[in-house]
């Protein structure tokens, strides 16, 4: 609406400023021609030149005037218009949205049929920085991407840091980290937080909806405080959960669960090596796969509504897979 409003705007300033130069270019065509000069009686008023008296001389001169005023601020109008870096950047947003692929041509491979979902708005572990930059500007332009580095406890005193991907869009924050050889980093790890204002935030029930329509069922809620809920989800490396609570009746069903109690140790430590903060640095277990673990806290005041949540999916495999090798390059720095 905003573009038809400026162009039938400019169009009408253009119609106005020709009409005054017309009318003003028929009166001039149409004067009479200079009299010779005569002497005038001392009594004598002034003669006009103008066939109207010193009326159509005002009104000549009203008419050039207006003309060219309006002329001027149509120009100004048109440079203003098109000048305006606002403009210019939603012009250039548009373009590189236009000339952008989505969903874009990645690194890896599709997630296989059957495999739990392992991504945070589409990036997934294993892609490089490009993957993962270009499938969040597939989400939205408004991204602004920055790299930024983080302590690595994972590779020892030869490299003491990472590279992070920060990705912001208003109160939400996307957060990359990657491993692996210089030039060669891989994403391992993805994290999602949102912040909401005081009394803006969506109802509890609603985030935890649209989590479980994503990642499936959570293999474990908890409530660790009045104001917050955590989900997990705990994958073996082949993309199984790691334990499934037997069903009551069967015939093996105290075998059973006491082989579910005993998994609890190894799901409580994949769990921990996930963490939410990504400043904290990821740890990774040979025995765990995927791990997922969202954190949802209440405002304060109000238990039904949230007044943040973030969610961390981390495969450690791929952690594993990536760092394991950074640790045998950073072993000898150590020892200097």
């Amino acid at each position: 609406m905003d573009v038809i409003f400026n162009i039938g705007f400019t169009l009408a300033c253009l119609a106005g400023a020709i009409w005054f130069l017309s009318a003003a270019a028929r009166d001039w065509k149409a004067r009479p021609p200079k009299p010779a000069p005569v002497a005038k009686a001392p009594e004598s008023a002034p003669v006009s030149g103008h066939p109207n008296g010193a009326t159509g001389e005002m009104a000549r001169a009203l008419g050039w005037s207006l003309g060219i005023a309006v002329l001027l601020g149509t120009l100004a109008i048109v440079v203003i218009a098109v000048t305006d870096p606002r403009k210019t950047t939603a012009e250039q947003a548009a373009l590189l949205k236009a000339q952008r692929r989505c969903p874009p041509i990645v690194s890896v491979p599709t997630r296989p049929i059957g495999y739990p979902a392992d991504d945070v708005l589409g990036v997934r572990a294993a892609m490089t920085w490009t993957d993962a930059e270009e499938t969040l500007k597939c989400v939205s332009e408004d991204y602004e991407i920055k790299r930024t580095t983080l302590a690595n406890g994972v590779t020892g005193k030869g490299r003491q840091t990472r590279p992070i991907m920060k990705a912001v869009r208003g109160q939400e924050t996307i957060t990359v980290a990657f491993f692996g050889s210089p030039g060669q980093e891989r994403a391992a790890g993805v994290w999602q937080e949102k912040f909401y204002d005081v009394g803006e935030g969506p109802a509890r029930q609603s985030v935890e909806g649209e989590l479980v329509a994503h990642y499936g069922t959570p293999h474990e809620t908890r409530d660790p405080a009045v104001s917050q809920r955590v989900l997990t989800w705990s994958y073996d490396p082949d993309g199984k959960p790691l334990r499934v609570k037997p069903r009551e009746g069967t015939a093996s069903y105290l075998l059973d669960m006491a082989g579910y109690m005993a998994t609890g140790f190894k799901v409580a430590a994949c769990v921990k090596n996930a963490k939410v903060d990504p400043a904290e640095t990821p740890t990774w277990d040979g025995r765990c796969g995927l791990t997922i673990r969202a954190e949802l806290d209440n405002a304060m005041g109000d238990q039904r509504r949230l007044a943040r949540w973030r969610i961390v999916v981390l495969d450690q495999q791929a952690l594993a897979r990536y760092a394991t090798p950074l640790r045998a390059v950073a072993a000898p720095a150590a020892q200097k």
